[in-house]
């Protein structure tokens, strides 16, 4: 997992772990915003609030392979990215901007826009904070955030973009560090 460095410094290291491993090695960043998000002296492409508000969904596509081309000019091959999350409460300090939005038909629109991107340029895409990390108002980095909905809400808002994102055939779903009692 590539959590920061420069883009030759990360390269060189990159290669130089493939070359000594007699397996492949999968490589990750969380590029939600392109190499930017991770990387240092790499622009970052818009947050998903923002591309969560245009209409045309080739352009998030357009960008997802970007990013993916991106990735694997230094040697990845996995972006825990998209963020599949439906951004239900705006008060939300670990979603918020990294949310396409409030509407889970337009957030697995991109989503899948976004991930179909960069499965396009061969980098594994892993949709994330399964089932729904939206509606907590605390930090998950810091607690354990409570979801409180029922499974049927769950399932018809929260967890619909990975539905989607499933029957697509994405390389893979991170789940959250929630506590979901209806599961």
């Amino acid at each position: 997992l590539v959590m920061s460095g420069s883009p030759a410094k990360t390269a060189r290291w990159i290669n130089d772990f493939q070359q000594t491993s007699s397996i492949p090695l999968l490589v990750a960043a969380d590029a939600e915003s392109g190499l930017g998000f991770r990387i240092d002296s790499v622009p970052e492409f818009p947050a998903a609030q923002n591309l969560g508000a245009i209409r045309d969904n080739e352009l998030v596509y357009r960008m997802g392979r970007h990013i993916g081309q991106q990735l694997k000019a230094l040697g990845m091959n996995m972006s825990f990215a998209p963020v599949a999350d439906v951004n239900t409460n705006h008060f939300n300090p670990v979603i918020n901007m990294r949310s396409f939005g409030e509407n889970w038909e337009n957030v697995a629109a991109k989503a899948l826009a976004f991930a179909r991107g960069l499965q396009d340029e061969r980098i594994a895409a892993v949709a994330k904070h399964f089932p729904g990390h939206g509606e907590p108002s605390g930090d998950s980095h810091r607690m354990l955030p409570l979801v409180q909905h029922p499974a049927a809400r769950l399932d018809s808002v929260e967890t619909y973009p990975f539905t989607v994102l499933s029957d697509y055939g994405i390389a893979g779903i991170m789940s959250g560090h929630l506590n979901v009692p209806a599961y």
